[in-house]
Parts: C-alpha cells; sequence; structure tokens
C-alpha cells in the first residue's frame, strides 16, 4: 500500500506526509513543475503542465490497495475501478456506492455552467475539515493494515 496525492491543489499535502511518517506508509506526491514545491523533492513525482497530465499519471502508477488523496471526481472514478481506495481532502472517503451520485453531481454542475449558471466553488477548507481528513485517511490505512 502506497498513498498517492494529487498534489497540483491538495490543501492537505503536510497532514498527508504526516500520516505516512507515523505509519510508515509511503507518500507519493504528484504534481507539475509549476506546483513544484523544492522541500518535497524526494517524495515528488513531476509531470508535464498539460491538461490532465497529472491525473493521467496517477491512473497508470495506481495500484489496487493504495489510497488516493484527490478531490477530483473523475480521477477518483478511476481510482476505484484500478482498486485503490480514495479519500477527498475535507474527509469524504469515495467507493462504489457512492462514486456515481458524486459524478452525476459533477455533471449538473458543468452543464449549469455551460448554461451560463453561476455554481459555488469550494469554501475555504477548516480546521474540522482537516480533521475529518485525517480520521478517514488513517481509517483507510489501518483497514488494510488489519488484513
Amino acid at each position: 500500500m502506497r498513498i498517492i496525492i494529487d498534489g497540483d491543489s491538495c490543501p492537505v499535502i503536510e497532514e498527508t506526509f504526516e500520516a505516512g511518517r507515523s505509519t510508515g506508509v509511503e507518500v507519493i506526491m504528484f504534481c507539475t513543475y509549476a506546483h513544484f514545491s523544492p522541500e518535497r523533492r524526494k517524495n515528488t513525482v513531476l509531470v508535464d503542465s498539460e491538461y490532465q497530465s497529472v491525473d493521467m499519471a496517477i491512473a497508470n502508477e495506481l495500484r489496487p490497495e493504495d489510497v488516493l488523496v484527490a478531490d477530483d471526481i473523475g480521477l477518483a472514478a478511476i481510482a476505484l475501478g484500478k482498486g485503490a481506495r480514495v479519500v477527498s481532502s475535507r474527509g469524504r472517503i469515495f467507493d462504489n456506492d457512492n462514486i456515481d451520485r458524486a459524478l452525476f453531481q459533477r455533471f449538473l454542475s458543468r452543464k449549469a455552467r455551460k448554461a451560463g449558471r453561476r455554481t459555488k466553488g469550494p469554501s475555504k477548507i477548516l480546521s474540522a475539515d482537516r480533521k475529518r481528513f485525517q480520521m478517514a485517511l488513517y481509517t483507510l490505512i489501518n483497514k488494510d493494515k488489519r488484513k
């Protein structure tokens, strides 16, 4: 098992690396050159800045039992199809029972934006969101370790 981070817009990078350190699970962050952070050099995979480059690199790297940290619903669906587990930065665990609803909601939001309607973006991440994320991430890590 590894923890894979979709790092271009992830607000819980520090919490994820801390979880990896405390549990002994390898953490790998994927990001574009534009989002590179020098302190992450060892555990960072840099990819091209082209559209969907990070998502495609992650999709190619994912293995069953990996844990993906991502807010991208499409990438979450791909990860679930590959047998990985997925948690959002706000602690929502995606699984085969709720991913279809999330994809449909994403579709409706895109359709509304295309029709000229305004949709809300995500609100600022709060400390309660970070705690919920940490609890969900540790739940997924420990689920694998109990097997």
